[in-house]
């Protein structure tokens, strides 16, 4: 075939030997009339024990088949039976109005007992009744949620509490800058003309620095010395008329030396420009340079 998936494989039979012997193993159907027990069929109870009897015989072969199979004693699938469960009607019908069978006896509402009676018997049941029954010692009322403006005003009240322990701490600082001596200068004082002059004959000396620097300014030899060196100085200052007439004409002398020298100068610089301009001229006549083409 030109769509086959797998390829040819040869099947081979399996022949038993020669001195093969069959066991004689009872069938189903022997085992099952050897072992029950005639029974009348008016009897109903003869009848029910004949079919838990049935029901043990089977779950017995089950068993034995297993432990043929995979060699593991009896013991090790006698947990895999099934439990029969009880159930338990109740008086009344479940609702939102009867949930439990204590309707009668209580209130009529779940308790957590409802919830656990369903799982009674099931793995982990102790550890929850457990839990249970310690928060049942240790149950613990919760309150309702205040309304919106009631809380507002605690919230309130232990904000203003909190901030009257944190700020009472800069009290004995705040009390000090308030007590403090201030010094206000808005007010209008007429101090009159003043000059620098003034000033300095107002000074009076105060610290021993101050003190001790007057004491020397004002010595009698001092001030005398002064007086002497000023008096010279006015007289160095005293000049003819043909003196300072000298004076300008020298000057004007020299100004008019610089002026030339610099018109000089500015005319030399543009007579070697002039000629260095000129030799590049003809050195470019004598060498040409090839400019590049862009």
């Amino acid at each position: 075939m030109k769509n086959r998936r797998y390829d040819a494989v040869d099947n081979f039979e399996y022949q038993l030997p020669e001195d093969f012997e069959d066991e004689d193993v009872a069938s189903d159907d022997e085992v099952v009339n050897v072992g029950s027990k005639k029974v009348d069929s008016g009897d109903d109870s003869d009848e029910d024990e004949d079919d838990d009897e049935d029901e043990a015989f089977d779950d017995e072969k089950h068993s034995r088949m297993l432990q043929d199979i995979t060699k593991l004693p009896g013991e090790a699938f006698e947990g895999k039976k099934k439990k029969n469960d009880v159930v338990v009607y109740e008086a009344y019908p479940e609702s939102e109005y009867n949930p439990s069978r204590d309707v009668l006896d209580g209130d009529g509402r779940i308790t957590i007992d409802d919830l656990l009676n369903p799982i009674h018997g099931k793995p982990g049941f102790n550890k929850i009744r457990k839990d249970v029954q310690r928060m049942g010692r240790k149950s613990m009322s919760i309150q309702p949620p205040l309304p919106k403006p009631q809380q507002e005003i605690l919230d309130r009240r232990s904000t203003y509490k909190f901030t009257k322990e944190n700020l009472s701490e800069f009290n004995p600082q705040v009390k000090k800058n308030r007590e403090a001596t201030t010094m206000y200068f808005n007010e209008d004082i007429n101090l009159g003309y003043n000059t620098v002059g003034a000033i300095a004959a107002e000074f009076k000396p105060r610290t021993e620095f101050e003190k001790k620097m007057a004491s020397i300014i004002n010595d009698k030899d001092i001030t005398d010395a002064h007086k002497e060196d000023g008096a010279k100085l006015l007289e160095l200052k005293k000049v003819s008329v043909e003196d300072v007439k000298e004076r300008q004409d020298r000057l004007a002398k020299m100004r008019n030396l610089l002026f030339h020298h610099e018109v000089k100068a500015k005319r030399i610089k543009n007579i070697n420009l002039e000629a260095r301009t000129r030799q590049f001229r003809e050195m470019d006549k004598v060498f040409p340079i090839k400019k590049k083409e862009t």
